[in-house]
């Protein structure tokens, strides 16, 4: 409730969403039911503003009352050339998986990603079983936000948040560190959850 109030949101509102959500329950509720019907009361009473929503479910999935639940999302092909910031290939769907490759050693393939205030941002780079790639994530001058170097055939994973009032720019980056290259062993996946 404090950070929904923090964000400007009306008291009245964070009151009729959890009054909304006890009703129909029963007795003997749990919390992760009572969890999931504060979530979706806030949805359904505030569809066009998903703070309400996001914020309720943030706080119980931090304090593990509601498991992270992600839902599949759409899928996309990297396309070259996305060798620069300038010309990243843009992801603008939460939860996509980019299907990549990285065509010899130097290749570099960035993504970009408006990151809506509020959000998490959870990037998931899975090399193929022979290669070790790194990832990055960077603001538009290059500035490194996070990185992670996990080892061959290892998973990375970048997290940043936007904690400011408006939408932000990050890019992704994948990068070779060793093993394969080329259109058979240079395949990698790219999650971008928010």
């Amino acid at each position: 409730m404090v950070s929904l109030i923090a964000a400007g949101k009306p008291r009245a509102n964070i009151d009729k969403i959890i009054l909304e959500a006890h009703f129909g329950l029963g007795s003997n509720i749990k919390m992760p039911a009572m969890a999931t019907a504060i979530v979706n009361a806030a949805a359904t009473l505030y569809p066009g503003d998903p703070i309400y929503a996001n914020t309720f479910r943030a706080k119980f999935e931090a304090q593990k009352i509601l498991g992270v639940v992600v839902p599949p999302g759409p899928t996309q092909l990297e396309a070259e050339s996305n060798d620069s910031i300038a010309t990243a290939n843009a992801i603008a769907t939460a939860n996509t998986t980019v299907s990549g490759n990285l065509s010899a050693h130097a290749d570099l393939d960035y993504f970009k990603i408006s990151l809506p205030a509020g959000k998490a941002l959870t990037l998931t780079l899975t090399p193929n079983a022979s290669s070790d790639y790194d990832l990055d994530l960077v603001n538009g001058a290059g500035t490194k936000l996070g990185s992670s170097a996990n080892g061959t055939g290892a998973a990375d994973t970048v997290t940043y948040t936007n904690s400011g009032a408006s939408a932000l720019l990050v890019y992704g980056k994948v990068s070779h560190y060793s093993g394969g290259t080329g259109a058979t062993n240079g395949k990698y996946t790219l999650k971008a959850a928010w």
